[in-house]
């Protein structure tokens, strides 16, 4: 199971919403609010074998913080349904996309519509 799918699945199991975002593949969305997200990393983290940082240190400060969430890493249904949603669709239809408003006498305004 990929690195994403499982973080996707905490998340899930927590019981809020995720899907993956299109503008960037190794991106998602989510309601979850951002103590949910950073326990789930913080887990993540400490199980998979993370060095302690400093206590001085950001890295260090948010690995040594305490969980207010058990986060659940056991794959969840929704969590690999993405993996066949076009990323990227094509455009409906040519010339798709904003387009030069014309003005009445005929020069074009450079305003977008």
């Amino acid at each position: 199971m990929s690195p994403l799918t499982t973080f996707r699945s905490a998340i899930l199991n927590a019981g809020y919403q995720v899907s993956l975002a299109h503008v960037c593949p190794k991106s998602i969305k989510t309601n979850a609010p951002p103590s949910v997200v950073w326990d789930v990393m913080r887990r993540w983290a400490l199980d998979n074998g993370a060095k302690l940082r400093e206590p001085d240190t950001v890295a260090g400060a948010l690995l040594r913080k305490e969980s207010t969430l058990q986060a659940d890493f056991t794959l969840h249904p929704l969590a690999a349904l993405d993996k066949y949603v076009l990323r990227f669709p094509p455009n409906p239809e040519p010339n798709w996309g904003p387009r030069l408003e014309l003005v009445v006498n005929g020069n074009l305004n450079p305003v977008m519509i």
